[in-house]
């Protein structure tokens, strides 16, 4: 499944999340077209190897649209261009 640990504001921050209703992971599609997936809250994101079009056809797959996906969003946004501006 994942090869690599990873961040989500290194990857520019996220454009937006899902959830798994069946073992409750977690996919985020990062700004640079990655996938991330985090196994159990508060754990590490680890790049894997599912598309878009297996979410989309994996009916376990919902997209969160909570205010706390809504922040993160925001959040992770806001590193990864603070992250950029500081190393130019």
């Amino acid at each position: 499944m994942a090869t690599l640990s990873s961040t989500l504001s290194s990857n520019g921050g996220v454009e937006r999340y899902w959830r798994n209703a069946r073992d409750h992971s977690r996919l985020a599609l990062c700004r640079n077209g990655r996938l991330l997936r985090q196994r159990q809250p508060g754990t590490r994101w680890w790049i894997t190897t599912l598309l878009l079009e297996d979410v989309a056809r994996d009916p376990a797959w919902r997209s969160e649209a909570t205010s706390a996906a809504s922040a993160g969003v925001t959040r992770t946004t806001r590193e990864a261009r603070r992250r950029d501006s500081a190393g130019r």
